[in-house]
This record gives structure tokens, sequence and C-alpha cells, in this order.
């Protein structure tokens, strides 16, 4: 998979080589190009599926 971010100063690729080729979860076809959020992109970076893991609220009430 590739990455590609802006920093406001310009942007980065990012790319990682996986030993069989693609991750098998993910989508094929003219869907393949989606958007992530950080925790879906740290979940993908380790092997993992977003969309089979089961993550806390963004953002929750302090007081």
């Amino acid at each position: 998979p590739k990455i590609l971010f802006y920093d406001g100063q310009g942007f980065w690729i990012c790319m990682k080589r996986l030993s069989q080729g693609r991750f098998h979860w993910w989508p094929r076809g003219p869907e393949a190009a989606s958007a992530l959020s950080a925790r879906e992109l740290a979940i993908v970076l380790w092997n993992g599926n977003p969309q089979q893991a089961a993550m806390a609220q963004d953002w929750r009430r302090v007081a």
C-alpha cells in the first residue's frame, strides 16, 4: 500500500512492501483506494483489518 500525506510544507509518500503482495481483505477494483483515519492506518501498518477491529470512540468527555 502507498500513502500520500501532506504535512503543511509538502507531500510525503509512504510505502510498505508486503511479503504476499497485498492485504487479503483489501477491496479490489474501483474502490481499491480509500481514506483511512489515523487509528485505521495504525491498524493497517501492523497488518490488521480496520473493518474488523473494535475501537473506542474518537472523543470522549473529560469532565
